[in-house]
């Protein structure tokens, strides 16, 4: 599917920044035909959109296009605090789509996976065909490929075996925020 090019349209004489709107936006007085809505991921609201000729566009990049100098169709807008709702200038930040994908969970996630045993994306228990368990720190190297580590409870505790693997998470995502992969700094 083609994206939306977001930069052939003049939305300085359609929209205006309003902070008072939950978008960010308003209409300019020659477009008050369209509608807003809050955008749907998995059946749950996850942001603002609006509606211009009959497509949907994410008020979010239109801002970037206003205010961040957003020049690129393949570039991606960031929610820094991870509220896909707060459309404050101040919040969004322009980054590629492996660097947005990174950035999207902030680490720390609002609905994490069953397996998570340590409110850390990417820190999870699993169980190996005999029974054992173990905590398994999970990220993505320079090159996209999926690396883990392994901490088992038999030799380690469940404790000890999950703050092992959200230290070892946490090192590898601050060296690859060094290397500049896209990752932000994870603290203590």
């Amino acid at each position: 599917m083609k994206s939306k090019d977001y930069l052939a349209i003049d939305w300085n004489s359609i929209v205006l920044f309003d902070e008072k709107s939950p978008s960010g936006l308003s209409w300019s007085n020659n477009y008050k035909f369209a509608g807003w809505k809050n955008y749907k991921r998995n059946g749950k609201p996850s942001g603002w959109r609006l509606e211009y000729r009959e497509k949907a566009y994410y008020c979010h990049k239109i801002l970037a296009i206003l205010f961040l100098n957003l020049k690129d169709n393949n570039l991606v807008v960031n929610h820094k605090d991870c509220d896909p709702f707060n459309n404050s200038v101040e919040n969004l930040e322009i980054c590629t789509a492996k660097e947005n994908s990174r950035r999207q969970s902030c680490h720390i996630a609002k609905e994490l996976h069953p397996t998570n045993v340590s409110g850390i994306v990417g820190v999870s228990e699993h169980t190996t065909l005999d029974g054992a368990k173990y905590a398994r720190a999970q990220w993505n190297d320079l090159n996209g490929k999926i690396k883990c580590k392994y901490f088992p409870y038999k030799k380690y505790g469940k404790t000890e075996a999950v703050e092992l693997a959200k230290n070892c998470r946490r090192d590898a995502i601050n060296l690859l925020h060094i290397q500049d992969a896209g990752y932000p700094l994870v603290k203590d």
